[in-house]
């Protein structure tokens, strides 16, 4: 059984399709655990294998303070908690490509405790014996179900609706990733621990592609007209290389062409 810190998310939840006997942790269901209840008894009377750490949020900027208590803050106290349990703990936590842009923008808060939160974790992996993780750098998710906060969900809708675009930099590289090969991706991690532990993984990816000719391609497969305000910034960035080998069986094209 796995324990799952941020079930409501469309990771947790696509995770959990598969593997259905999961403790399930949330503040956003009343039927499930929260945060304030996750004590070192629950964890006692619990048989887990891995511990998935999904808490994270991008208030782009606003909530400097907030920011910092989610991305950074309450995940190093639930694992302090862990860590007291005296029990061998394995916990996969997820990073983002958007912690090597060149330019942060409105993403700084969220990168910059986000980089923090990782650098604290080495330090714990070297002076705990019991603590073992994996933290996954991941592109931009794509896949049945998603919510609208996704930027390819977001997109989709918005052609769909024929809403007007607004676009800061149409040359942004984005990488992609089907979330049916991000859940092959965590079961290969899981049943290699011992190669993965302690390390950073660049997920793998497809692209990089340039946002406007995502955009075009998701307007011609709608064929829908609508407007769109785009500004273009040649920013240089350096590309990411994946360091875990995946077969990629997906593609964002024939996604697109099987989207209601």
């Amino acid at each position: 059984m796995d324990i799952h810190l941020g079930s409501s998310s469309y990771l947790s939840r696509s995770l959990r399709k598969k593997e259905t006997n999961s403790l399930n942790i949330s503040s956003k269901n009343k039927n499930k655990f929260i945060y304030s209840n996750f004590s070192l008894k629950l964890i006692k009377d619990y048989k887990y294998n891995f511990i998935f750490i999904f808490l994270g949020k991008n208030f782009k900027n606003r909530k400097k303070q907030k920011s910092e208590k989610i991305n950074y803050k309450l995940p190093l106290k639930l694992i302090s908690k862990l860590i007291r349990s005296k029990k061998k703990i394995r916990v996969i936590f997820f990073g983002s490509f958007s912690e090597f842009d060149s330019v942060l923008g409105n993403n700084r808060d969220y990168i910059q405790n986000k980089i923090k939160l990782r650098k604290k974790l080495n330090d714990i992996s070297r002076t705990n014996k019991n603590f073992e993780f994996v933290w996954i750098y991941l592109p931009n998710i794509y896949g049945k179900k998603q919510v609208k906060s996704f930027l390819i969900q977001r997109l989709i809708y918005n052609v769909k609706k024929r809403k007007k675009l607004k676009v800061n930099n149409g040359l942004k590289k984005i990488y992609l990733l089907n979330i049916d090969e991000f859940v092959i991706m965590i079961d290969q991690i899981k049943n290699n621990w011992i190669r993965y532990k302690n390390r950073s993984i660049f997920s793998p990816y497809e692209g990089p592609f340039v946002l406007k000719d995502i955009i075009s391609k998701i307007i011609k497969n709608f064929k829908k007209k609508i407007a769109i305000d785009m500004s273009f910034n040649d920013v240089y960035e350096k590309k990411i290389k994946s360091n875990f080998k995946l077969s990629k069986k997906n593609s964002f094209s024939k996604f697109l062409r099987n989207v209601d």
